[in-house]
């Protein structure tokens, strides 16, 4: 309910800051309980959206939907189910001026011999290691899990150029399910040449039929009262009340936070000393995802790859247009490139392009003669949360306080998480029916 005096204050039972996926989700969620869903930008979807510019649709990198629960395929499904096509995954790894499948630790075939020798007999030297010391990091993990072969040629250089950080100050929450780990088989035939079986959680992915991944976060229907283009400039816990940049007010009796938690904690007006400290224990890198639109059709002859080298500035590039036509025009291709920058290394943005497409073309993805028709950049200033040693204590420790308040801090960037956006979508969900009864 409105209330019109001069403060302009609004009363409401939940406030949502953010409309990406998980704010989404949780107004879709509150059936019961009259709530507000603030989002600073023009659009909702938060980093889940699609750029439109001149016949291409650019999303923030690699958005691709995956299912790993049975309550998440339902979700969306009732959503988007019939707009969406499933894809076989085709990714690779670009190493020694050629592609081989990806995972690399299965798929060494075609490197050359001495990098296969190396993976081999570094994979195998794994099974008779004593590994009665506990592994606590992800370097020391690589080298355990994988071998010296496989952690030298790709494993350790891969994940140095993406997180920006010394893996042995990186821990273990994350990798189980996001890193596949094959048999001695699977590395054997992988490196014969033999076909294995699909690894990792994205063997099949969905993708919108058109429109880009924003179709998914216009898909959910918006019950209560949507503020756009309108910020949370402060949040007060004692008096439960935020003030937004449109110079109004509004008096909750729960909040949900999707901002980046250290962009939340920041806002506080009346937040512990504690909160304070541990805000400043919270590491993440940046992103720079430059779209490029190419004139000619199916220039790469996968899905996305991986780039472990560092002559080359991105560690990932992708193409929508080879599993969605409709995101490029007629003759064209569209690509995303992600470049790994530290906090606040914005001034390395065009630099980084430039040498980005340098690299593209000395890797032959692109041709001399290639004109590119279309350039747009986007920084992701918070891209990828770092899974250092504070990371669990720091975080448990927040969100405790922040509990106790009746305040949730949630999705991936509000749990501080490497997460999925199925996560997301039930992360709004259980946070929407944990306070629905109440």
């Amino acid at each position: 309910m409105a209330f019109t005096g001069k403060n302009r204050v609004k009363e409401t039972e939940v406030l949502i800051i953010g409309a990406g996926l998980a704010g989404l989700s949780a107004g879709y969620h509150l059936r019961n309980k009259h709530h507000i869903i603030v989002e600073s930008e023009s659009e909702i979807g938060g980093l889940c959206k699609t750029h439109h510019v001149n016949g291409f649709d650019f999303d923030c990198t690699g958005h691709l939907i995956h299912f790993r629960t049975a309550e998440g395929r339902k979700i969306l499904n009732e959503l988007v189910g019939d707009k969406i096509d499933e894809h076989e995954r085709k990714s690779a790894i670009y190493l020694h001026e050629r592609y081989t499948d990806y995972p690399f630790q299965a798929n060494t075939y075609g490197m050359p011999p001495e990098v296969i020798k190396d993976c081999l007999l570094g994979f195998v030297e794994t099974m008779t290691m004593n590994h009665k010391a506990k592994v606590t990091n992800f370097y020391d993990w690589i080298f355990d899990t994988f071998g010296k072969g496989i952690a030298k040629h790709f494993m350790v250089p891969y994940n140095e150029k993406l997180w920006q950080h010394d893996l042995r100050d990186i821990s273990l929450d994350w990798v189980n399910w996001s890193i596949p780990k094959p048999n001695l088989e699977d590395v054997i035939n992988g490196a014969l040449g033999l076909k294995n079986k699909q690894f990792g959680y994205n063997p099949v992915f969905y993708y919108p039929r058109e429109g880009g991944i924003g179709t998914l976060p216009n898909s959910f229907p918006v019950r209560g009262e949507l503020l756009q283009q309108t910020s949370v400039l402060k949040v007060n816990l004692k008096k439960r009340v935020a003030s937004l940049s449109n110079g109004e007010q509004v008096r909750y009796r729960y909040l949900f936070s999707t901002m980046p938690l250290h962009l939340f904690l920041a806002i506080l007006e009346d937040a512990p000393l504690s909160l304070q400290s541990a805000r400043e224990k919270l590491h993440y890198i940046s992103v720079l995802n430059l779209n490029l639109g190419v004139e000619r059709e199916n220039i790469l002859p996968y899905h996305w790859v991986y780039f472990p080298e560092t002559d080359k500035p991105f560690y990932r590039i992708g193409a929508p247009s080879n599993f969605c036509p409709t995101v490029a025009p007629k003759g064209t291709s569209s690509f995303y490139i992600e470049v790994s920058l530290r906090p606040g290394e914005t001034d390395r943005v065009n630099e980084s392009v430039k040498h980005s497409i340098e690299a593209l073309r000395k890797a032959k993805i692109l041709r001399p003669d290639d004109k590119i028709v279309e350039q747009f950049p986007i920084v992701l200033p918070c891209a990828y949360v770092i899974y250092d040693s504070a990371r669990r204590k720091t975080v448990d420790r927040i969100q405790k306080t922040l509990n106790a308040k009746d305040v949730y801090s949630f999705g991936r960037y509000g749990s501080w998480m490497y997460s999925s956006m199925e996560d997301a979508v039930l992360q709004g969900k259980e946070f929407a029916e944990k306070i629905e009864g109440s």
